[in-house]
């Protein structure tokens, strides 16, 4: 009887692990990441869709984002995956409680499309889920279209969404070629070991992809090589109220970037360009590094390995530019060179070009750097026919380098926009631009003390990151927006603009990159301001009645006398600008009296007065049918007073100065004479509190400064 008793549980328990083993075991042949095609532009995997929801319901960033059009239809799916949860408690169980990934890829047609990839594990769950499904979609007007390859069809009015099941893996995309691409990758990876699953979200970026996305639908901003000066970057995410914090990790694409290979193997340093850079930034890029002496070195080596074409041909004009000015051209630029080169992208403003750049190099002393650029400069004007056209500003001299393709050396094509730069000194730093505005708009900046160092938000965000990195991005999406618009295709714009504001909302990106044995370790982190769209809007309002006053305190409207004309008797001169030609008399080599200034038409477009070589008295500038534009009072070379006109008379702008700088009661107004804000300027800066009106007279807003 006892051993009859022993013989059936025996057997129990054997049909029960037979039961499991058939039913109810790990079916995971297969993880999520096997089925994900090598050419994903990103992917996002999460533990489970319920927890991607429960963090996204409750999170003041999303609450905000959900209402913009781009958001409203991923709003509306993850509202009904949870309803349908809600109303099936057994598909929470299948489905949205299952690891799941989110990828996007690059179709053969060129067009993008998502992949959904989920792990059902077990083989109840696959095998329920099946039955479950029909039952399922029957009450939404949903129907199933099975195929002879295992590829179902999944059809509502005139969607098709594509699925089938890979063993343990619920595989679904709009488009077919990409369910199928992802069924022979899984075949292709069969061997490979199944991974365990994160408890956060993680997100993958490959940035070859990304490059490609970006230089075919925004190509005015990007370029596919700049781009991919990375490979890829493995991120946990962490969703916070105000901010989103990205941590992890980035592999370096040394095949397309010499200066990222060098500094990989450097030590990192501390940045400073926030001292010099205005806070009209759109986005920066810093390389630090502890000796520019070792990194030369590693860019030489790296260089002269990875590109042996490229470099002899560099080497050889080089040394052919060596021998015709009789100096070592690259000793004289680089040995003043400091700890820190940062390329800054300056706010798309006014007539600025589209491909705008400042080249910023931190100088370990500041007097020699001068120097050195000094000698090289007169060198380059005693044995070519190079006209300087030196532009003064403010006490800063801005000069010309003719010197071709020499920026090369520091990063491939990352610096080809820097062909016979413009140049300046500010601070520590020299600046180099292919636009002599640019660098006049940063003087003023750095003179006002509107840096990023003195602003309070851009502070937030660098606490939050390390100091201590060799490369740091950071970006604007405010000042940024205009280049974005602009070099999408026009068809994009619209879109573009209905969600505006959810762009503006991620006002302030942060990312550093600090070298961990070959690897960078990553860290981002996106700044959101409810209140960034209405603070853009008023920004707008004032760049666009500020633009002209802005323009003529750069001294755009006024001639620059070289030194040579100077000590010359000259007493009728012309002088030429990119826009203008100025007209007048000298004395003693400087301008007296009035000058006109007249536009590339020849039209007159201004006259200025002067006195002993400074503006003195009421300049007026004209529109292009000789109405008044703009009155402009100056006082021994100081404006003292601003008023702007609209084309048919009405008053636009009224402005008050002291000492040259903005002080004083400010006024704009509507083209039907009507008061559209107020408020007052100290020492060059907005302060107090301004007040913004309806066209009725009525209050709209304040905005203290």
């Amino acid at each position: 009887m006892k051993k009859r008793l022993i013989i059936l549980s025996a057997s129990v328990v054997l049909i029960a692990v037979l039961v499991w083993f058939a039913i109810f075991r790990d079916a995971r042949r297969y993880s999520i990441n096997m089925a994900i095609p090598a050419n994903a532009l990103f992917i996002v995997r999460t533990p489970s869709f319920n927890n991607v929801y429960n963090k996204l319901k409750p999170n003041t960033i999303w609450q905000s984002l959900k209402d913009y059009p781009y958001f409203q239809e991923y709003h509306r799916n993850i509202e009904l995956a949870d309803s349908l949860a809600g109303v099936y408690p057994t598909l929470r169980s299948l489905v949205t409680d299952r690891p799941f990934a989110l990828s996007c890829h690059r179709l053969p047609s060129g067009k993008y499309d998502f992949l959904y990839v989920c792990d059902l594990q077990k083989l109840n769950v696959i095998k329920t889920f099946e039955d479950f499904l029909p039952a399922l979609i029957k009450d939404y007007g949903l129907r199933i279209s099975k195929q002879p390859n295992r590829i179902n069809r999944l059809l509502y009015e005139n969607y098709i969404f594509y699925y089938t099941f890979q063993d343990n893996l619920l595989i679904g995309s709009l488009s077919e070629e990409l369910v199928k691409e992802s069924v022979k990758t899984c075949e292709d990876r069969k061997k490979q070991k199944t991974e365990n699953y994160k408890n956060d979200i993680t997100l993958y970026l490959n940035h070859r992809e990304l490059g490609h996305w970006l230089g075919s639908d925004i190509s005015a901003l990007t370029d596919k090589n700049e781009t991919a000066f990375l490979d890829s970057t493995f991120l946990s995410v962490n969703l916070k109220n105000e901010e989103i914090v990205f941590t992890g990790c980035s592999l370096p694409d040394t095949a397309y970037s010499p200066i990222l290979n060098a500094i990989k193997s450097i030590g990192g340093g501390t940045s400073h360009i926030k001292e010099i850079a205005g806070d009209n930034t759109a986005s920066y890029l810093s390389f630090c590094y502890s000796s520019f002496a070792d990194l030369k070195k590693a860019l030489t080596d790296n260089y002269r390995t990875q590109n042996p074409g490229q470099w002899n041909t560099y080497d050889a004009s080089l040394q052919k530019l060596n021998k015709f000015l009789k100096i070592d051209v690259l000793d004289i630029f680089t040995s003043w060179i400091g700890n820190e080169i940062a390329l800054i992208k300056p706010e798309c403003a006014g007539e600025q070009p589209m491909q705008t750049v400042i080249l910023a190099i931190h100088s370990k002393d500041i007097d020699y750097a001068q120097d050195q650029l000094n000698y090289l400069s007169e060198q380059i004007r005693l044995r070519t026919p190079v006209k300087f056209r030196n532009i003064n500003y403010n006490g800063y001299t801005i000069n010309y380098l003719s010197l071709k393709g020499f920026f090369r050396l520091f990063a491939g094509g990352l610096f080809d926009r820097l062909e016979k730069p413009y140049y300046t000194i500010i601070g520590d730093y020299v600046l180099f631009s292919n636009s002599p505005a640019a660098l006049t708009t940063t003087i003023k900046k750095y003179i006002l003390g509107q840096t990023l160092a003195n602003s309070e938000k851009y502070n937030v965000l660098n606490t939050q990151l390390d100091n201590d990195s060799n490369i740091q991005l950071y970006v604007n999406m405010p000042n940024l927006y205009r280049y974005l618009y602009l070099s999408i295709p026009e068809k994009s714009r619209k879109e573009l603009n209905s969600n505006r504001n959810a762009a503006l909302s991620f006002e302030q990106f942060g990312m550093e990159l600090t070298q961990d044995e070959g690897l960078f370790k990553t860290r981002i982190v996106a700044r959101y301001n409810l209140n960034a769209p209405e603070d853009y809007e008023i920004k707008e309002i004032n760049e666009n009645f500020e633009q002209l006053a802005d323009e003529i305190e750069s001294g755009r409207y006024l001639p620059a006398i070289p030194d040579s004309i100077l000590i010359s008797t000259l007493t009728d001169y012309t002088w030429e600008s990119e826009k203008f030609i100025m007209k007048g008399r000298l004395k003693d080599g400087a301008p007296e009296g009035f000058w006109n200034i007249y536009n590339r038409n020849n039209r007159l477009a201004g006259q200025v007065p002067f006195d002993n070589g400074k503006a003195n008295g009421l300049a007026r500038l004209f529109y292009d049918n000789d109405k008044l534009k703009a009155e402009i009072e100056y006082d021994r070379g100081n404006i003292k007073t601003y008023r702007e006109y609209f084309p048919d008379g009405i008053l636009r702008t009224e402005l008050e100065y002291r000492r040259g700088k903005r002080h004083g009661t400010a006024h704009f107004y509507y083209t039907t004479g009507h008061l559209l804000c107020e408020g007052k300027y100290k020492k060059g800066l907005r302060s107090g509190t301004w007040h913004y009106y309806k066209v009725t007279g009525e209050n709209d807003k304040k905005v203290k400064f």
